[in-house]
């Protein structure tokens, strides 16, 4: 089992790519449920969202000038930045609906592209074949330790900024959860909750199994749109995560658009889905005796798909 050190390592590396993202308190989101809620805002990174510091923890660490992942497109959009940043090639292979504002992105970025199928699973298994033939090192999204060392420096930050009774954050491999609760292992007094959509549960599902679960994955929320995840991570989150919240995609929605009316911020279905957790779990967490909450806003690479749905009156 992985502990805390994999974090505070990855805390030597990662800031020399990436920020310590501002923690805020939503006046409007408060006031709606009673809580103290603070958004830990992720899409202020380099490439808008968190991805950015597993993939300089990883990358810092390889000496081949070439790498290859497979992404929905954050994770991918990270290692091509930090590809270009030290000089290497990467290669990323992503599904063939990938929201297109993410696809140019990582193109602008100088990698080169494959697609496969539709699912996760699909698109890692593409991927992992290319590297064991090729011996070109594959940079997993989630189940891998540096990648999980670095997410959770996301953790550590939250520690210096305020105690913090409640993190609700979004899993789909389990990566970004994995970090986060590492970096709070031996703090009993912050819960660390997990957020999934109802069509995209395989980490809840796993959980229950006590190992990983294949399930169904559909859900508008594609940065959190995963069919297996990782089994490292199945096992942090079974002994280190309070629970895991299910909302629907129309909350989603609901939720992405009620954080630009209220609050002009433009973020991703996958950050959405901490809002909506928020906002139909709150008297529970109340009556829990949870008052500061921190929401983990992951990301805001919106698709033009998604904008329309959260322009829509």
């Amino acid at each position: 089992m992985l502990g805390k050190e994999v974090v505070t390592e990855a805390s030597k590396v990662v800031y020399r790519y990436c920020i310590r993202t501002p923690l805020y308190r939503d006046f409007h989101l408060s006031r709606l449920t009673g809580l103290d809620v603070r958004l830990k805002l992720e899409l202020y990174q380099p490439v808008r969202s968190f991805k950015i510091r597993g993939a300089a923890n990883k990358l810092s660490r390889i000496s081949q000038d070439t790498v290859i992942t497979a992404s929905s497109g954050n994770h991918g959009i990270a290692v091509a930045y930090m590809a270009a940043m030290l000089g290497k090639k990467a290669i990323v292979v992503l599904p063939q609906d990938v929201n297109p504002s993410k696809l140019q992105m990582i193109k602008d970025m100088g990698a080169e592209v494959a697609f496969s199928g539709t699912t996760s699973d699909e698109r890692i298994k593409y991927a992992s074949d290319y590297s064991a033939s090729s011996g070109i090192p594959l940079i997993p999204s989630f189940d891998d330790p540096e990648i999980i060392g670095g997410q959770g420096t996301i953790g550590l930050e939250l520690q210096e900024q305020m105690d913090i009774d409640a993190v609700l954050c979004p899993i789909g491999g389990g990566g970004l959860i994995s970090g986060i609760a590492l970096s709070y292992a031996g703090n009993s007094s912050t819960s660390i909750m997990g957020v999934q959509a109802e069509g995209a549960q395989s980490m809840n599902l796993s959980v229950h199994e006590g190992k990983p679960v294949t399930s169904r994955s559909a859900t508008i929320a594609d940065g959190i749109m995963v069919s297996t995840p990782g089994a490292i991570n199945v096992s942090i989150v079974k002994e280190h995560v309070r629970g895991i919240l299910l909302v629907s995609d129309e909350e989603i929605i609901e939720a992405a658009k009620e954080m630009w009316n209220s609050s002009h911020l433009l973020i991703e279905p996958a950050s959405a889905s901490t809002v909506a957790a928020l906002k139909r779990y709150g008297p529970e967490l109340v009556s829990r005796g949870v008052k500061r909450v921190a929401l983990i806003i992951t990301g805001g690479n919106v698709s033009d798909k998604v904008l329309r749905m959260i322009a829509a009156v």
